[in-house]
């Protein structure tokens, strides 16, 4: 999506490993316009911060492509259970 105009944002929990992603992206596709922000979401504090910093950026979302990387962890809970 990026290579045909859209800003795209990777929210992901490991910094790190988005970081690499977008910098994998970029250095493939030098006009792709992609960030990293952070967001875990067992944690809704994290996903208010991230909500609150997409919607003072004026964003607005056309699309939203989800994908949820789940490790052997058997469930998850938030950090209010």
């Amino acid at each position: 999506m990026a290579l045909y105009g859209a800003h795209v944002i990777l929210a992901c929990r490991n910094m790190r490993g988005a970081n690499n992603a977008v910098n994998a992206i970029k250095s493939e596709y030098v006009s792709a316009d992609v960030e990293a922000m952070f967001v875990d979401l067992t944690s809704l504090k994290t996903v208010e911060n991230f909500a609150s910093s997409y919607i003072s950026r004026n964003m607005y979302a056309s699309y939203s492509l989800i994908r949820f990387a789940l490790l052997d962890s058997g469930h998850l809970v938030t950090e209010k259970n």
